[in-house]
């Protein structure tokens, strides 16, 4: 068996794989668009195959995404399309293949190495840790999204009290979700006395890149730098499904960014939120009301598209994740514990060591997923 990086020749071939595995139709150009549009620092792009007998038997990808805290800018990279072959399971082609991309990683001065999955045992053998799990924050719009939650594995009665609370039915819990929706547009209103204004962007602002930089200063944690760049490529070049932008402005600076989705089957996303109005702890006020009002707003739009509920993931006790909450919580949201596992792999870290190792400092959205489930 051959373990090594894959071939421009073979990208079809593999592609092929995983889409007759998992019943996809993912095209070559999608392919590229996730694997092939970020490369490491010597141009490689660090997807794994193995081969025996002429074929494909096992695929393991990272994919290069820059972090950033209060020091700057450094490289990470997210763990996707594991795929082991039926007939080589127990074979450690896993393992060797992690044995490869953790060499190119260290090669390339990645820090960090880091996804979401139910795979425990087979991450954890190869050295990853599990610091959490993804959980979501959900507004249920319609009485069909309720009776969904209520039915999924991992939702206890006590999570789903909130969405309950008031209801002889499930129309009246859906109600209650509207209804506090449709209440916060004086909210919305009344914030606008703060200066603030939200505004639809049709593309993506520059400015986005010096308010990742501010926000991680302000917030002093970890967290995707969300330069226009990879705002570009995440949100509105996205061939599974382009985001839909907001921005707060407090006069001409962007102070605050949301990005939300529809996807095919009517659930609403937030895909990523942050909203920075000044450097210091003294703006955390201010900061409340641009996330309240980008929050709403979003929430708004998405039920005028059709949403039967507004999702968005929590994952950590980072500050900012903890003012979404409260904001969430104050328009009708439900904090719902379920979701995949968070793996990490920081043994190749050279610094920012302790940040790494904690969870509680990362600030986590579902803008560190490509959206390929839309």
């Amino acid at each position: 068996m051959e373990v090594r990086l894959i071939l421009e020749s073979e990208i079809d071939e593999c592609n092929a794989m995983h889409n007759a595995y998992y019943g996809k139709s993912r095209t070559v150009a999608q392919w590229r668009w996730e694997f092939a549009q970020w490369r490491l620092p010597d141009g490689s792009v660090p997807y794994a195959i193995v081969r025996d007998a002429g074929r494909i038997v096992g695929t393991q990808a990272l994919i290069p995404i820059r972090f950033i805290d209060a020091n700057g800018v450094f490289l990470t990279a997210k763990s996707e399309d594991t795929l082991i072959d039926p007939g080589y399971r127990g074979k450690n082609l896993f393992g060797s293949m992690y044995d490869l991309l953790f060499r190119v990683a260290r090669e390339n001065g990645v820090q960090c190495i880091w996804g979401f999955t139910p795979a425990r045992g087979a991450f954890s053998k190869v050295g990853f840790d599990f610091p959490t799990d993804t959980s979501q924050l959900l507004l249920a719009l319609s009485a069909g999204c309720l009776m969904d939650n209520l039915t999924q594995q991992g939702s206890s009665p006590v999570q789903l009290k909130r969405l309950l609370y008031g209801a002889a039915g499930a129309a009246a819990v859906a109600g209650s979700g509207l209804r506090r929706l449709l209440q916060g547009r004086g909210k919305t209103e009344r914030n606008s006395a703060s200066g603030i204004r939200i505004t639809a962007l049709d593309e993506v602002p520059e400015e986005v890149t010096d308010l990742s930089r501010s926000f991680a200063v302000r917030w002093s944690r970890v967290t995707i730098f969300r330069d226009a760049a990879y705002y570009r490529w995440r949100l509105r070049d996205n061939p599974y499904t382009p985001s839909n932008l907001l921005g707060a402005y407090a006069g001409d600076r962007l102070v605050g960014i949301v990005a939300f989705v529809l996807n095919r089957s009517g659930i609403g996303f937030i895909v990523d939120l942050i909203s920075c109005s000044g450097p210091g702890a003294a703006d955390e006020a201010l900061d409340l009301i641009i996330t309240d009002m980008l929050l709403l707003e979003a929430s708004k739009r998405l039920r005028t598209m059709g949403a039967s509920c507004v999702r968005a993931w929590s994952v950590s006790d980072h500050p900012f994740d903890r003012l979404v909450r409260e904001v969430a919580n104050k328009q009708g949201f439900s904090h719902l514990r379920r979701g995949h596992g968070v793996v990490r792999y920081t043994r190749d870290a050279t610094d920012r060591v302790g940040l790494l190792n904690d969870i509680q400092q990362w600030y986590v959205t579902r803008l560190y997923t490509e959206g390929t489930d839309g």
